[in-house]
């Protein structure tokens, strides 16, 4: 695994505890209920164009995978903002 996917799948890890938290207690004034849904879904994405990205470049495909990574890294940086995630605990 090189530091793309390691910091990748610990962004996944990161951000499903952010949500699993936020699900199971009061919201932060900046999480919204709305908000928390959205991203609930939107991280579902995250990890399909994270997969689809990992599937190209197990095939080969360097182009498809580098374009499907930026997309879940871009994905990740939307959802660090929507979830409100110190960004001294995650890395993505």
């Amino acid at each position: 695994m090189d530091g793309a996917e390691r910091r990748s799948a610990e962004d996944v890890e990161t951000l499903d505890a952010r949500v699993e938290t936020l699900s199971s207690g009061k919201l932060p004034k900046e999480v919204t209920k709305e908000a928390l849904a959205t991203a609930k879904t939107d991280l579902e994405g995250m990890k399909a164009k994270w997969a689809e990205a990992t599937d190209a470049a197990s095939k080969g495909d360097k182009l498809a995978a580098t374009d499907k990574g930026r997309a879940a890294k871009i994905a990740g940086d939307k959802l660090k903002e929507q979830l409100a995630v110190d960004p001294t605990v995650a890395s993505l």
